[in-house]
């Protein structure tokens, strides 16, 4: 398998109108809401059925991308990558926003980050590290998974570090770590308007710092890993968060959401159509080339657009009313599970289950094994979700 198939994911976070069995602290007071049709005024929902949905719309592309398909339309399937940190920079934001003031506030949102990410972080860490002490793999790297900067050393290796791949693609998780670090003690210490301003100063640095890398270093993978050349993506969602909060009628922003998504969608294509479809495969292509340095930034906007139409109502309305629907939700709550064992879960199939059966050149054989892959990563995950994610969200609505 490419090592740059490796690279490509994030994962979820919490919304909160309560599902079944999620914890009541994400929806205070259970107040009715048409989903999706924020009120003029009134603040948003803590949870929003629609933000489910497009994380299943991003762990679904980033699953099917590592499948390896032979199609070339699966390799923009990392894209999945940016979308998660829009949405980390939307809630995230948001909820930091909603609690200034709170007593605690900034320890309760730590607390909360720490039982909603590390528990199956590290679990994924043991169990990976026990393979690898196993088979006799080598393990002097682990220091770097073990704290969070496995971003920089994955960018400066060019994706292989002296640690099992299987864990390549936590060098997103390490992006978010860094951002939930660093962005609530900004938050706590400006006003909303002095952070929009800074979002938007943010987004507009991001590009900048990618050409400097690029120019220095010679290096795709830098550009693409370390959190100040990713902070466009982060920062948009951060500012869509601000925006929706400041503005009388946060359903006036629909429209120019639609305007953007075109905007933006139409500038992508022009990427897309200038490199080719398959330089989107390998990271070394499209990084390597100059004008392809603002496509990280065309991403995010183009994703932010996607997130407001979908929590402010499209004007059709179409948007939101797919993404509610219970299998993209259901798979949007799981998803950072899915995201978390998915790399694995192929492994084993490729390399422990597929590996003692006949191979057959059937069409219907050719298609078992990435089914396979699929349903144990929903398999793994849900049992995770049902077992770890489900009851710590319970312990972690009590430190609410």
């Amino acid at each position: 398998m490419n090592v740059h198939a490796v690279l490509r994911i994030q994962r979820p976070i919490e919304s909160g109108a309560t599902p079944p069995n999620r914890p009541p602290e994400e929806n205070p007071g259970n107040t009715p809401r048409d989903p999706g049709r924020p009120v003029a005024g009134q603040p948003l929902p803590k949870y929003m059925p629609e933000l489910d949905g497009l994380r299943a719309v991003a762990v679904g592309a980033v699953m099917l991308y590592h499948l390896n398909p032979r199609s070339d339309w699966f390799s923009l399937g990392w894209t999945g990558v940016v979308l998660f940190f829009v949405l980390s920079g939307f809630l995230i934001t948001g909820i930091l926003v909603d609690g200034a003031g709170a007593p605690a506030a900034l320890a309760g949102f730590y607390a909360r980050r720490a039982l909603r990410i590390l528990p199956i972080y590290y679990l994924s860490l043991v169990v990976v590290t026990i393979w690898a002490a196993v088979h006799h793999e080598p393990l002097s790297d682990l220091r770097y998974y073990l704290t969070y900067p496995q971003n920089y050393l994955l960018g400066a290796t060019d994706f292989r570090p002296a640690f099992p791949l299987l864990l390549n693609h936590t060098w997103s998780l390490a992006v978010e770590q860094q951002f939930y670090v660093l962005w609530p003690l900004l938050v706590l210490k400006l006003r909303p308007k002095q952070l929009l301003v800074l979002a938007i100063a943010l987004l507009a640095l991001a590009p900048l710092l990618r050409a400097l890398v690029l120019v220095g270093l010679h290096s795709p993978s830098l550009i693409y890993t370390s959190l100040p050349t990713q902070m466009d993506s982060l920062a948009v969602g951060a500012g869509l968060a601000i925006l929706v909060r400041l503005v009388p009628n946060p359903r006036s922003l629909a429209r120019p959401a639609l305007w953007l998504v075109g905007a933006a969608g139409a500038a992508i294509l022009a990427l897309i159509r200038a490199d080719g479809l398959a330089a989107f495969w390998h990271l070394e292509s499209w990084g390597s080339e100059p004008r392809d340095i603002p496509f990280l930034t065309l991403l995010a906007l183009f994703f932010a657009g996607l997130v407001a139409l979908s929590v402010l109502g499209s004007p059709s309305g179409l948007l939101p009313s797919l993404l509610r629907l219970a299998l993209p939700r259901h798979l949007g709550r799981i998803s950072y599970g899915l995201y978390m064992y998915h790399f694995p879960a192929y492994f084993l199939v490729d390399r422990v289950i597929w590996s003692y059966l006949p191979q057959q050149s059937s069409r219907l054989a050719q298609l078992a094994p990435p089914a396979a892959k699929l349903l144990l990563a929903y398999l793994l995950a849900l049992a995770s979700w049902q077992l770890i994610e489900s009851p710590l969200s319970r312990l972690k609505s009590r430190l609410s």
